[in-house]
């Protein structure tokens, strides 16, 4: 199991396991002490499946791409929280599927002028760190970090311009615009 592959590493010969002994996690969370509750047991499965369209198109004064990216995520986590002091499972199950189009495209007015337009959805998703069921707090700092199984990818949309001048084979003059 994933602890049993935990201890062997951290128990190894030669491994320095910090400033104090280890304790490896034997399943029962009721006879830790509160450093040792299994709370940052955080065993994350990503799985991603994408796939990927694109045509290229070309005329006398323009030219670009359009295309299209389907991205499937089967996301689980299986860690450990505590609600209302009572340390609990925390399995959670996300899965989703994005389409994500992008448009390039091209104009040039002259062989030194030209406009460049581009829009795009993309998907950024959240860190592990950032999924962990956990919340840690270290009163003495000031300090505390948790996470959130449940938080869904952020998404965006992207506008692109710009006016490009080109008053030599190495120079170049533009304007550039985003959103």
């Amino acid at each position: 199991t994933w602890s049993n592959t935990v201890t062997q590493v951290s128990t190894a010969p030669g491994v320095n396991n910090g400033c104090c002994t280890w304790v490896p996690w034997d399943g029962d969370y009721s006879t830790k002490f509160p450093a040792n509750d299994g709370l940052g047991i955080n065993p994350q499965n990503q799985k991603t499946t994408a796939g990927y369209v694109q045509a290229s198109f070309k005329h006398e004064k323009w030219d670009g791409n359009v295309g299209v990216r389907v991205v499937t995520t089967d996301l689980n986590v299986d860690g450990r929280q505590r609600v209302n002091g009572v340390i609990s499972p925390a399995v959670v199950n996300n899965n989703y599927t994005s389409v994500l189009p992008s448009a390039n495209v091209r104009f040039r007015f002259t062989d030194q002028l030209q406009l460049r337009l581009a829009a795009s959805q993309t998907l950024t998703r959240p860190s592990f760190s950032q999924l962990s069921p956990a919340l840690t707090l270290v009163p003495a700092q000031g300090q505390g970090s948790g996470g959130n199984p449940n938080l869904e990818p952020l998404r965006a949309d992207q506008l692109d311009a710009s006016l490009e001048y080109y008053f030599s084979r190495t120079g170049s003059v533009y304007l550039a615009g985003f959103y």
